[in-house]
């Protein structure tokens, strides 16, 4: 008796690897969320043993401590966030995930700068008080800046709120 084996061929349709973009959102979350997480409880941890008028452990070590959470605090949440997004997209190759990892990470990058970019841009706002013009503009209170006060002031000297009678 003889033994009849049948081979069959597969063709495998190769297309191109589609970016899942919910995915590379949910990771981009996650790696700011827990970067965020990670910074305040590097922060309390810091102010709970650090004595600011000592000045011989500000200068011994406490510097290389921060410098040394922020590293395991961005490789923490990248990794997380890079594992996130591969595991999210549905691929079960390493090549697709690490195509979305590297993608999650680049987005990352661009909206940690764009965020960067506006933080500092409020934060020099009071600095340009010191402007004439600005200064007639936006009328600040002595305690610092407040918007919703500046907003009132502007309105209240562009037109009165009651009509007169």
């Amino acid at each position: 008796m003889a033994h009849q084996t049948e081979q069959a061929v597969i063709a495998e349709r190769t297309r191109p690897v589609s970016i899942r973009w919910g995915a590379v959102l949910a990771g981009l979350v996650a790696v700011i969320a827990i970067l965020w997480l990670m910074s305040v409880l590097g922060a309390a941890i810091g102010m709970s043993i650090a004595d600011a008028t000592d000045a011989e452990l500000l200068g011994k070590g406490l510097g290389y401590a921060v410098i040394g959470w922020m590293l395991l605090t961005g490789l923490v949440a990248f990794f997380v966030g890079g594992i996130l997004t591969a595991r999210a997209s549905g691929f079960a190759d390493t090549q697709t995930g690490m195509l979305h990892g590297f993608t999650m990470w680049a987005a990352t990058i661009v909206v940690m700068m764009i965020l960067s970019y506006w933080a500092s841009l409020l934060s020099s706002i009071p600095a340009l008080r010191s402007s004439t013009q600005l200064s007639m503009l936006l009328p600040m209170p002595s305690d610092g800046w407040m918007l919703v006060p500046t907003v009132v002031r502007i309105h209240a000297r562009t037109r009165p709120l009651l009509p007169a009678c």
